[in-house]
């Protein structure tokens, strides 16, 4: 998949076109990572970037895809409570049930989850945007919520807010 033209919303591209040349980055990415971690069971990988529109909801969804087609199972986590784009990807609204309505305790994990397209690929939306998402992730909820995940999925992938813009990225 090429582009010149900046993608107006974050899509899932890799479905539709395996053999791309960005497919094959993100197995190349998938390999070194499998590399440099061979003997971590369950894995929980970060992806940020210092500012909004550097492409980190496009890596966080298809490397999870590019994850879930080697039979992984996989979690894609929507962090960016400000932004949430990683519906958008999957082509869904943004829902009601998510990361702030599990950390204050009003849904749960497995209520949260949304199945995609893609076999062993799950999502769970940040929505809705809650007033304190730097105090969310500092709370125990959080730790917990991220237990949980890792329980259930070999690898868990937080999409986070850009570091240089707000504190919740770094935390």
């Amino acid at each position: 998949f090429y582009s010149k033209e900046k993608m107006e919303i974050t899509k899932l591209v890799i479905d539709d076109n395996p053999k791309s040349a960005i497919s094959e980055a993100l197995r190349s990415i998938r390999t070194n990572i499998e590399f440099m971690l061979p003997d971590i069971k369950k894995k929980v990988i970060s992806i940020t970037s210092t500012v909004s529109g550097e492409g980190k909801t496009f890596i966080a969804v298809n490397l999870g895809a590019i994850l879930a087609y080697s039979k992984i199972k996989v979690v894609v986590v929507d962090l960016d409570m400000r932004k949430p784009k990683v519906h958008l990807a999957f082509g869904l609204e943004k829902g009601t049930k998510g990361v702030s309505t599990i950390l204050i305790n009003r849904n749960t994990v497995e209520e949260s989850i949304t199945q995609t397209g893609v076999d062993n690929l799950h999502f769970i939306s940040a929505s809705p945007t809650p007033p304190n998402p730097s105090e969310l992730i500092l709370s125990d909820n959080f730790k917990k919520f991220t237990e949980k995940l890792k329980e259930n999925y070999d690898v868990v992938i937080f999409d986070t807010p850009p570091v240089g813009l707000v504190t919740d990225g770094i935390l």
